[in-house]
């Protein structure tokens, strides 16, 4: 059970403020990482089209930039929607999409293309078990409970996994008390499936 790697990165940019300092800095987290990565401007229904367009051509000017390298394709149909989904995980290409929480517009095309992306790491169920540590928790009445992805194989209630390495390079063995799945208790997990894990007693953990 080890740490943490993202499938992609969402840029939240607002229409009337355009690219500040964090949006920067979160940007060049997910260049990084190299992972792909699509923009969401939000509130386009409180800004001014002549602001909107010129930060809209701020954005791509960077995104385009040596340092970025990337495509931006702004998404206005489904026809972008598919095209954007089918070739996002290229890591170069950057759908960018203009929304409104208030009237809702273009909300359906980001939905579209949540649902049809994919991850990019390859599951295999029939290998040995390996569950990613994402965070891990210390529930009153219960004890330490992990959560994170299961990366190979399945894992079983009961099963007994090895967590390490710890520090000196260690591993200890513990066993899963119990599985919940989007706050449902499950019997088991399979490869892809994210999940929580509570320990049995007195086993710990600490933060991957």
């Amino acid at each position: 059970m080890t740490g943490h790697a993202p499938d992609f990165g969402m840029l939240m940019v607002g229409a009337n403020a355009g690219i500040i300092g964090m949006t920067k800095e979160h940007l060049g987290l997910a260049l990084a990482l190299s992972v792909p990565v699509f923009v969401v401007v939000t509130k386009i229904d409180m800004c001014p089209a002549n602001v909107l367009q010129d930060n809209l051509k701020m954005l791509v000017r960077i995104l385009k930039s040596p340092g970025c390298r990337k495509v931006p394709v702004m998404v206005k149909t489904s026809d972008d929607v598919v095209l954007s989904a089918t070739n996002f995980v290229s890591e170069r290409l950057c759908p960018i999409f203009q929304v409104s929480n208030v009237s809702g517009e273009n909300l359906g095309l980001l939905k579209t293309f949540l649902n049809l992306l994919t991850t990019r790491m390859e599951y295999h169920e029939n290998e040995p078990a390996e569950f990613q540590i994402d965070d891990t928790y210390s529930v009153p009445g219960v004890g330490t409970v992990v959560s994170g992805t299961t990366l190979r194989g399945v894992i079983r209630l009961n099963d007994v996994l090895m967590l390490g390495p710890d520090p000196l390079g260690n591993f200890q063995q513990i066993a899963v008390k119990s599985i919940h799945r989007k706050r449902m208790a499950v019997k088991e997990v399979r490869a892809g499936q994210t999940a929580s894990f509570a320990l049995k007693k007195n086993q710990k953990v600490s933060d991957p």
